[in-house]
């Protein structure tokens, strides 16, 4: 069974092409298998519903994983059986003790420590940090460096001091010498950065959060735009599930503009016919509508052809407060 992005790089694949044996070429997968996922979208069938198949211990997981963490992974399955049974299981031993085998290699996995190399791809990440620099005129200097993986260029600034605006200039300053922006972005543990750690997680300081508006962009193309044959009828009932037709009339394709926002999870989107330079250049003005004039937004994008077009280049000269951002190729 493929997974959910598997399915779904699969009908992509067939959008693109129109050809089972074509999408089959691109996705890796044979030709039966795309006409089998195309089919089941026709349909409005859900391509996973197969793989969700429940078992009559499925409702007794959570104990069985119970039992194994408290025991240390050491109890045996004949006990996990006779506990689960007084609780209303019907199966059999042998279920009982392939659902304990698995729970226990699950369990005994996240509390193995490994130790992996991590090599970065070209551009992956980025790392950041300061030092002190020379006396100029009696006053101390901070020199900000920064650099790219697998890169020999470094990006120093001479700054008089190290405070959240002169980092943020710096910020700003060396991702548009880099003409990019990395994956990762890798720096200590400033206060003027992170404020804080709970549970392991990182607590940004929230004024760096506030000073720009990060917005991750991406365009859906070719979807279906699909309409009833006939009016939805009024629910009569309350709680009663509301009614449509099993059928549907195809309206053409609609394409889907979307950018979400990384400090709050806002998504801005907007249909349009096509997914073209025009159609990219008026989502930009509508961004710029919708972000507060105080603050510089830096839009995060793919490679794709649409947004290296002249057009598309002028629009950070026409607005300065705008900075386009490319992810790595193929990262």
């Amino acid at each position: 069974m493929k997974s959910g992005r598997e399915i779904m790089e699969i009908l992509e694949a067939y959008d693109l092409t129109g050809s089972y044996r074509a999408a089959a070429e691109l996705a890796g997968c044979d030709h039966h298998t795309v006409a089998r996922y195309v089919k089941l979208r026709a349909e409005d069938r859900n391509p996973e519903e197969r793989a969700q198949r429940s078992r009559p211990i499925d409702d007794f997981m959570d104990e069985i994983e119970e039992l194994v963490a408290r025991s240390g992974g050491r109890i045996h399955a004949d006990v996990v059986h006779r506990r689960i049974t007084a609780m209303g299981f019907v199966g059999g031993e042998r279920t009982t003790r392939r659902a304990v085998a698995a729970v226990k290699k699950s369990w005994q996995a996240g509390q193995r420590r490994v130790f992996r190399p991590w090599i970065p791809e070209p551009g992956l990440w980025m790392q950041f940090d300061g030092g002190e620099g020379p006396r100029i005129g009696g006053r101390r200097t901070t020199l900000w460096c920064a650099w790219l993986s697998w890169s020999r260029f470094r990006v120093v600034i001479s700054v008089l001091d190290n405070t959240l605006p002169t980092i943020v200039a710096c910020l700003d300053a060396t991702l548009r010498r880099l003409g990019g922006v990395p994956a990762y972005v890798l720096t200590d543990n400033e206060k003027t950065i992170t404020v804080d750690h709970v549970a392991d997680i990182t607590i940004r300081n929230s004024e760096i959060v506030q000073v720009a508006v990060v917005l991750c962009v991406d365009e859906k193309s070719q979807t279906k735009a699909l309409a009833c044959t006939a009016p939805i009828l009024p629910m009569m009932m309350s709680g009663a599930p509301q009614r449509t037709t099993p059928d549907y009339v195809r309206a053409g394709t609609s394409s889907l503009y979307a950018a979400l926002n990384l400090a709050t999870g806002k998504v801005i989107g907007f249909l349009y016919a096509r997914t073209r330079a025009i159609e990219f250049k008026k989502f930009l003005a509508t961004l710029d509508q919708e972000v507060p004039a105080v603050l510089d937004v830096h839009v995060v994008l793919d490679n794709a052809s649409t947004y290296k077009t002249p057009a598309i280049k002028r629009w950070p000269a026409a607005h300065p407060w705008f900075a386009l951002h490319f992810t790595p190729t193929s990262s």
